[in-house]
């Protein structure tokens, strides 16, 4: 069956192969397939399957089953590979190098020559976009501040890249650094090193490196933390070598004075690299004074700064930094109630509003908190807001729920939960959508859901007309009739097309799509390619009908077709004008040509344009029904 539906349907773009689902050992061989074409498999993950939990030899016979493919998408999940296997993967990669571009895995093992062998399939990858190597998570180590922020953190779907437990007493990531110096297409890199060995070899093949963008460096599971001056040495030279970095995120190390100098110096010589981010490193006052220097010198980088380790005096001599610099565009921190009257201003001005802004009301009385939610309202620059609720607090989810409502620029919005006891929290606060017109993209993250928040999550789905995005984040297992609530809310939306109900520990989304979305992605297409006078048939003019006068479409129209506001009233305007001259042309009444007998009395073909309008005014083309 695994050979035959992907060759009978080439409909068939994904396969999963999830724990208990398919047994190696009943397994028969269908043989080899010379001369076929590839099939239309473009993405394989396998997780934990019962043949695989024993090193089984025989797993690879299932890969050979699927014969040629054109994948684009190898994704292993808590596997032992095996030498066997890693050789099946590896060959898979290289017959796919000119078109794989995403290669995860993650929560696995295998030892050092497979690893070898695996990594070198990697090397074969031409156009290799985006790699994520994650060992085992280890979060019994961590503290449970640190939990929640790696939780957060792993909800942005960063791609990771961990270094290997080999054992037999070694730790590494072979071939990391050789990977680096001769890739030409991996973009973004989440790097998860064991030793410091695999930083200082990583940070050098970067020097020469002008392809990365994107660089994240986790040091959650070093044994052994590097010293500050070895720490802030190599990151000095790579800084000052490097030519094609842009961002570059230092998460789970503790940087003291001497390593935040030598980083402000290489910073202070780089010109490529557009944000820094230490969030969840322990950065002490004067380590972060020396970081904040760098900023007079280059005007391009922005930092994000979590300021854990200083104490509230010195958080006051920071935000008066900050605010006698004007930085409040240029610095992402754990903003606290002292913060309010500077950040509240900076949000009118458009040259100081930060790009995004994260908030934990936990941090702020709630007469402050909720005038920055007046000011977040107002302001007519902020695009992107993430929430932190850490407790119960209902005064300030109040708060949220009317700055929700009442915001006209924000376009992006994350809500997050952490802790059984407020689940209700981001919920209740995303009741302010249903009547927001500016919110397009949705993350609401939650540690679960009963019958009365499911109706809430539905009934906001349901009655918003802005949001195109949404992504649902369940922390614990969902009832199947609360996902359905849910789900009956869809196809009353005419305007979301990307819709995902997942786990962050589950490999398949419990809802990836739904035949409404689908419907939704299908309509506003046709509506814009009427607008844009592509199709001019009557189904793509019902679509049109359906979204005129929607604000959201005018925004579809400017951000995909690059037009300005006017431009897309008036493109709409003449959609609108071009139906009512040649409604029984666009409702396929007449296909060619309009003509009628010769009579006394006017004719049909005889109407002019004001006449048609006059007439459409009481017609849509729907009322034309299809044979």
């Amino acid at each position: 069956m695994t050979a035959w539906l992907p060759r009978k349907h080439r409909c068939v773009e994904a396969l999963y192969f999830v724990r208990g689902f398919l047994d190696p050992d009943r397994f028969a061989a269908p043989g080899p397939f010379p001369g076929l074409p590839p099939t239309g498999v473009r993405k394989i993950t396998i997780s934990d399957c019962h043949g695989l939990r024993n090193l089984d030899p025989d797993w690879p016979v299932i890969l050979d089953a699927m014969g040629p493919v054109e994948l684009q998408s190898l994704t292993c999940r808590a596997l032992r590979v095996s030498d066997m296997f890693a050789s099946k993967l590896a060959q898979l990669l290289s017959e796919n190098a000119a078109s794989i571009t995403q290669v995860v895995f993650s929560q696995g093992a295998m030892g050092s020559r497979a690893a070898d062998i695996f990594f070198k399939g990697i090397s074969d990858c031409e156009v290799l976009r985006e790699l994520r190597f994650d060992a085992k998570w280890m979060e019994n180590c961590l503290t449970q501040r640190d939990v929640m922020a790696l939780k957060e953190h792993r909800a942005d779907q960063y791609m990771r890249l961990a270094s290997l437990d080999l054992g037999h007493g070694k730790a590494g990531l072979p071939g990391v650094g050789d990977l680096l110096r001769k890739s030409t297409s991996l973009r973004k890199l989440d790097f998860c090193p064991i030793t410091c060995e695999d930083i200082t070899d990583c940070l050098e093949a970067l020097e020469s490196n002008s392809v990365l963008r994107e660089l994240i460096i986790s040091g959650y599971r070093l044994a052994r933390r590097p010293s500050g001056h070895d720490m802030g040495q190599s990151l000095r030279s790579m800084l000052m070598k490097n030519q094609g970095l842009h961002s570059l995120t230092i998460v789970f190390f503790a940087v003291d004075y001497e390593a935040a100098a030598l980083i402000s110096e290489g910073l202070q010589q780089n010109s490529t690299l557009k944000s820094l981010c230490m969030s969840s490193t322990t950065l002490l006052f004067s380590a972060e004074l020396v970081l904040y220097s760098a900023l007079k010198t280059n005007t391009v980088v922005r930092l994000q700064l979590d300021g854990y380790g200083c104490s509230g005096p010195e958080r006051c001599a920071l935000n008066a930094e900050v605010k006698r610099n004007k930085w409040y565009s240029r610095v992402q921190l754990q903003w606290y109630t002292i913060h309010v009257g500077g950040l509240s201003e900076s949000l009118l001005e458009q040259s100081l509003c930060p790009v995004d802004l994260h908030l934990d009301p936990n941090r702020f009385t709630d007469g402050s908190f909720a005038d920055l939610c007046s000011a977040i309202s107002s302001s007519p620059h902020l695009r992107e807001l993430a929430v932190t609720v850490t407790c119960d607090l209902p005064t300030k989810v109040t708060s949220i729920l009317k700055m929700l409502s009442e915001a006209q620029s924000l376009r992006c919005v994350s809500l997050h939960a952490f802790g059984p006891s407020i689940l209700k929290s981001p919920i209740a606060a995303s009741q302010g959508l249903r009547f927001s017109d500016s919110v397009e993209e949705l993350l609401i993250r939650f540690q679960g859901m009963d019958g009365p928040l499911a109706e809430l999550v539905a009934l906001a789905l349901e009655t918003n007309k802005s949001l195109s995005k949404v992504t649902l984040v369940s922390e614990y297992g969902l009832l199947t009739e609360r996902v359905a609530a849910i789900m009956q809310a869809l196809p009353k939306n005419r305007f979301i097309t990307d819709f995902s109900f997942t786990h962050p520990h589950w490999i398949v989304p419990i809802v990836r799509s739904s035949r409404a979305v689908q419907r939704n992605a299908t309509h506003l297409q046709c509506a814009e390619r009427f607008v844009l006078q592509q199709d001019l048939g009557k189904e793509c003019g019902e679509a049109f009908e359906l979204y005129e006068g929607e604000a959201p479409f005018l925004r579809r129209l400017m951000s995909t077709c690059g037009m300005t506001r006017a431009q897309a009233e008036k493109a709409v305007r003449s959609a609108r004008q071009l139906i009512s001259v040649n409604y029984l042309f666009v409702t396929q009444v007449v296909s060619q040509k309009l003509e009628c007998f010769a009579a006394d009395s006017t004719q049909i073909d005889k109407l002019n344009d004001d006449c048609w309008k006059a007439i459409t005014r009481y017609l849509t083309v729907s009322d034309v029904l299809d044979d």
